[in-house]
Formats: structure tokens, sequence, C-alpha cells
């Protein structure tokens, strides 16, 4: 039974492969590029860059990470269209104002505004899944994910000053 499984396996999935290998494809460079313009950076200012080339989620894609100053960049890019799949930024953890004793937190209607501004999204076309405030690594943080469409929004902002400290954005579609 279980070289029976393995044999309709590799029946299954190789000729995926094959035919996967025969698509064209976007050259690395080419997502590179994608990956740099939609963060309004150059290969110039940038450092770490790191390009992995996979199959996730049906898709063949590229994966793109790099660096600039504390903040770190990652892109996924479907290798066949050059549409960006998904894409995230998160700032180093040090760069982040801590938490102070007698300050005080924004109200979440400006952290909303904050994140839904940064997004180019009207409050009336997002819907909120999550709000959360909490306390963690020494600072106060807001946690919010919303849905414009296909393409979900996941955000974390400095509760003191309105800081973006990372977004995700994934797109469904």
């Amino acid at each position: 039974m279980k070289n029976f499984l393995i044999t309709l396996f590799f029946l299954l999935i190789l000729p995926f492969f094959a035919y996967a290998d025969e698509r064209e494809q976007i050259s690395l460079e080419k997502a590179k590029e994608i990956a740099l313009t939609h963060a309004k950076l150059t290969e110039n200012e940038i450092h770490s860059l790191k390009i992995q080339h996979e199959f996730e989620n049906n898709i063949i894609q590229y994966e793109i990470e790099f660096f600039k100053d504390d903040i770190e960049y990652e892109y996924a890019v479907n290798a066949e269209n050059g549409k960006i799949v998904k894409y995230s930024y998160e700032k180093n953890i040090a760069s982040i104002t801590l938490y102070q004793p007698y300050s005080t937190i924004l109200p979440i209607k400006e952290i909303k505004e904050i994140a839904l501004s940064h997004a180019k999204v009207r409050q009336d076309e997002a819907r909120f899944i999550k709000i959360s405030q909490e306390m963690t690594h020494g600072y106060n943080r807001y946690e919010l994910k919303f849905l414009h469409g296909d393409i979900e929004y996941n955000y974390l902002i400095n509760a003191m000053n309105g800081e973006i400290i990372e977004y995700k954005v994934k797109d469904y579609h």
C-alpha cells in the first residue's frame, strides 16, 4: 500500500512540475525590479538582498527580502505574471519608541485613520476583523487587521505616537 501511495504521488505531481518548467516566467531581475519599484527604493539603497524561486500555494513565485536601514521588506512576486502576491514591512524593534509610564496612548479612531490612510483605503470600504491593543517588548501597540475586497491588511502601530511598526498585505485574488 505504501509503495502504491508513493507511486501515485509521483504520477500526480511530476507532470505538474514538468508543466511548471514550461510556463513562461519573468526573470529574477524583473521580479527584483518589481519589488524595489513598489518599495520606492533603488538597489543602491538596500542591503542583504535575498531572492528565492519557489512554489507556494499553487503559485510559482519569487520570495524577495531586503533591508533599508532598520526596516526589513519582504515580497512574493508571481513568477508567471509579475503580480505582487504579498508584501510586508517591519521595523527593527530597537528603533521603536518604548513605553513611558505616564504617557497616554492614541485613541483607536486615530490609529484606524493612520492604517487606512497608509493603505489608501476609505473607512467605508474597509471591514475590520481585528483590533487589539497590548503591551509587548516594552512598548504599547495596536494590532489591526482589515479587508478591502480580496486584499487583507495587517498593521502593528505604536500606540503612543502612531508610528507604523509593521504592515503586511496579502492579495487573495
